[in-house]
């Protein structure tokens, strides 16, 4: 039988209600039994790296999980990792960036409500997560959520309560999951290459989201603080001209900035309107295109930390 890691952080999926709120305080190994049925499946072990509530996230804690991973990477045929819904999203592009290629699928999962409520997605999110990482014969960091089977870099959290709460907003669905069986879209191939892992992470990454009235004096700051900058546009490429002073110095100074948007949906086109022509044209930003803020920021920090 296929043997799954099972590894917990946190989150809501183990959260307990002790009359004063959520807090993620049900160990990995208690998470086991809860879903029985998989003991004739596969072989599940469980480790606890840190319990922490998903707003809590540091970008380090990253590195960890990837030096968890990679420690274990021989021993067992894929990974779950159980991680908090509000974070998830940064957390899966950030692995995507982190952990290259390999044989072996990386799955993320959460849930909206705890596992032991009595009407809970917790159950089927990772009955379906260990199903997947058990018969995917291939590398790659996906997340499982409702059914679905999405790419790790392309996902963002868009309903708070609902079960199905993330989308693939820039990509198709890897697959579907119907209980046991497992549709797989004949678009995506599986990959079977030797693992690159990345440990390290570059945190001093500004995110600024531009707003009407919002002036860049406001932001001089940055300059001494952070060695990159996402700037979260409006539309397809809505950048104000009086930013681009503020842009220009960063860019002298080495300052790596990169641009997405504050649409879901169809990314960023700089070269729709002058502010973005010029910015392209004399290479002051990198443009995102169909990048969620998510993936935006963890390319930077990724791409900076090497």
């Amino acid at each position: 039988m296929k043997k799954i890691l099972l590894i917990n952080t946190g989150g809501t999926l183990s959260s307990t209600d002790k009359g004063e709120g959520l807090s993620p305080d049900i160990a990995a190994e208690e998470i086991l039994g809860y879903i029985p049925e998989l003991r004739e499946e596969l072989v599940l072990h469980a480790l606890q790296i840190f319990s922490i509530e998903s707003p809590d996230l540091v970008p380090s804690q990253w590195g960890q999980i990837v030096r968890c991973i990679r420690s274990n990477y021989e021993d067992y045929d894929g990974f779950v990792l159980i991680h908090g819904t509000d974070t998830l999203a940064y957390t899966s592009s950030a692995l995507s960036r982190m952990i290259k290629g390999g044989n072996k699928p990386i799955v993320i999962t959460g849930a909206q409500y705890s596992i032991e409520e009595t009407v809970t997605d917790a159950v089927k999110n990772l009955l379906d997560s260990c199903r997947f990482a058990a018969n995917w014969e291939g590398g790659g960091v996906y997340v499982v959520f409702h059914g679905h089977i999405m790419l790790g870099d392309h996902v963002k959290k868009i309903r708070g309560k609902d079960f199905e709460g993330f989308e693939s907003v820039t990509a198709p669905d890897v697959g579907r999951i119907y209980g046991r069986e497992i549709r797989i879209s004949g678009s995506f191939l599986q990959s079977d290459t030797a693992p690159d892992f990345q440990d390290q992470i570059e945190d001093k990454v500004f995110l600024l989201k531009f707003y009407p009235g919002i002036t860049p004096d406001l932001y001089d700051f940055v300059k001494d603080h952070f060695r990159g900058v996402v700037l979260e546009c409006y539309g397809l490429a809505g950048i104000p001209h009086n930013f681009i002073p503020l842009i220009e110095m960063w860019n002298q100074l080495g300052i790596a900035i990169l641009v997405c948007t504050q649409c879901t949906y169809q990314g960023t086109d700089l070269s729709l309107y002058t502010v973005g022509h010029y910015l392209t044209k004399e290479r002051l930003v990198e443009e995102g295109r169909e990048m969620t803020c998510e993936a935006a920021m963890t390319k930077l920090m990724v791409s900076l930390a090497q």
